[in-house]
């Protein structure tokens, strides 16, 4: 009997804490805090969660959330396969998502431009183009099309220093800063030489 009791005990104080946990009781870790600092194992449990709360809108922005901030992490350790999961994951979730549009679009851009060809580099240039597009604020879309332009065909003087303009003028962070002032000034000077010999 004892043996029963002790069971039954167990039973309830797990379902208790799984309850709790998917009520949002104060036992664990909401779901708005897990999608934020532990959003691997919100994802983890996203099966479960969508099982006990089908069509929740709170709990389907929380897992878009959690997937691109992992296909964030993904990109910046130049990680593209997983990022794109991520991406694609959070958009199969929420189509019209901005950081999922986003991310997807400088991702598949970057995979495009390490592989380098010339359709593939035209190709890095639409997807760098659909994410300037998306977050108009940011210069890094401006930063690799510039770097796309180059790579092409370096004697694009005036696109390559256009883009190289237009990243300097949006948000960059400090390190591709540095590397697009010194680009243009590259290309300034590249440009200035070769006009200066067909003059």
């Amino acid at each position: 009997m004892r043996k029963f009791w002790r069971a039954t005990l167990i039973f309830f104080s797990v379902g208790t804490l799984v309850l709790c946990f998917f009520a949002g009781c104060s036992t664990g870790p909401s779901l708005q805090s897990l999608a934020v600092t532990d959003p691997a194992r919100l994802i983890g449990l996203s099966d479960s969660l969508q099982k006990a709360r089908q069509d929740d809108p709170e709990l389907i922005t929380l897992l878009t959330q959690a997937h691109v901030a992992l296909g964030d992490q993904a990109y910046n350790d130049q990680k593209w396969s997983p990022a794109v999961a991520h991406y694609s994951d959070a958009l199969e979730l929420s189509p019209r998502d901005r950081g999922g549009r986003y991310g997807l679009a400088m991702t598949e851009g970057r995979q495009y431009f390490k592989q380098g060809s010339r359709n593939q580099l035209w190709e890095a240039i639409i997807k760098f183009g659909e994410a300037a597009v998306i977050d108009t604020a940011n210069g890094r879309p401006d930063y690799w099309l510039a770097r796309s332009y180059e790579k092409k065909n370096d004697q694009d003087f005036d696109l390559i220093i256009e883009a190289y303009n237009s990243s300097l003028s949006h948000a960059l962070p400090d390190d591709l800063r540095a590397d697009a002032e010194e680009r243009l000034r590259e290309q300034l000077r590249r440009k200035k030489l070769y006009e200066d010999f067909w003059k």
